[in-house]
């Protein structure tokens, strides 16, 4: 008697749910991971195929043992999701999820392959973290793409990026970021921190800032500034780049409290000029080292 109970009261729980519109009953199933609602869609005919509609999908090789099996689930995923097919993931997958507008590429090792393209019409947020293996390079086309974030310290990649409504780029690698692009003209924010302190990268810096030039809002690592004061020649009797310019903030990522404490920035005035004198309203903020490490 009493497991009849149980098992109806289960029931009601499960009805009520399932009363639920769509998107919440999404965010639900999302909490504990896409395995895990795939296996919930046993618990109601209801939810039998909810999950094949869900606007999230997190895949995590964690819950896998071996990486054959963990790509054999993948394929299994996208196969049945919205009654798409998927024969192969090595070309186009992207292309191939057709409302895909955020996508998050983390902690990836690539095989047998030197350029991933992504190329989707509809794509607005990339992020691209810490991608090993053979990979030497990304294609990305994306014509509504807004935000991107690069983040990478093993290699020095190439980035081909076509995205002419760009608003937001982020950077953080021990090279400078290698950008080819035909430009971004509606290029607002700009965060680039540089770890390397090597002179011989000063001229891909120099190049680099000159593709940025549509900026409005732009933050350097300290260590950006110094390379380049330490190679002026290349700015000398260049005019600068940014002429939209509203708000320029050098500052320092990272603080190694004991070998850089007697450490000065040093950004010369030929940089700065550089910098500053096409915008020559914009504000200018320094924070350096030691005013970092007076507030730790």
């Amino acid at each position: 008697m009493d497991r009849r109970r149980d098992t109806k009261r289960a029931n009601v729980q499960v009805d009520r749910l399932s009363s639920l519109p769509n998107d919440l009953i999404h965010k639900i199933l999302s909490l504990n991971g896409l395995k895990c609602a795939i296996g919930n869609s046993v618990l109601s005919s209801t939810w039998r195929y909810i999950w094949t509609s869900m606007p999230c999908l997190d895949f995590s090789s964690k819950d896998f043992s071996t990486l054959p099996k963990f790509l054999e689930y993948i394929t299994n995923v996208l196969s049945r999701r919205d009654n798409l097919g998927y024969n192969d993931l090595s070309v186009g997958v992207f292309s191939e999820c057709p409302n895909l507008k955020n996508l998050i590429i983390d902690s990836v090792e690539v095989k047998g392959l030197d350029v991933l393209d992504i190329c989707h019409p509809l794509l607005s947020d990339l992020t691209l973290k810490y991608v090993m293996g053979s990979l030497i390079g990304f294609n990305v086309v994306a014509p509504q793409l807004k935000n991107l974030t690069i983040r990478h310290y093993e290699k020095d990649l190439q980035y081909q990026i076509s995205a002419p409504d760009l608003s937001s780029l982020r950077y953080n690698g021990y090279y400078p970021l290698r950008l080819f692009t035909k430009g971004f003209s509606s290029l607002e924010k700009v965060y680039l921190v540089v770890y390397g302190e090597d002179v011989a990268y000063a001229h891909r810096m120099f190049r680099l800032l000159q593709q940025l030039q549509s900026a409005k809002f732009l933050t350097l690592s300290i260590e950006i500034v110094e390379v380049l004061s330490s190679s002026v020649e290349l700015i000398s009797g260049q005019p600068s780049p940014f002429t939209n310019l509203k708000m320029l903030k050098i500052y320092p990522e990272n603080v190694d409290f004991n070998e850089q404490a007697e450490k000065k920035v040093d950004m010369s005035m030929e940089v700065k000029n550089y910098l500053l004198d096409g915008s020559p309203s914009a504000t200018f903020i320094l924070v350096s080292r030691e005013i970092i490490m007076s507030h730790g």
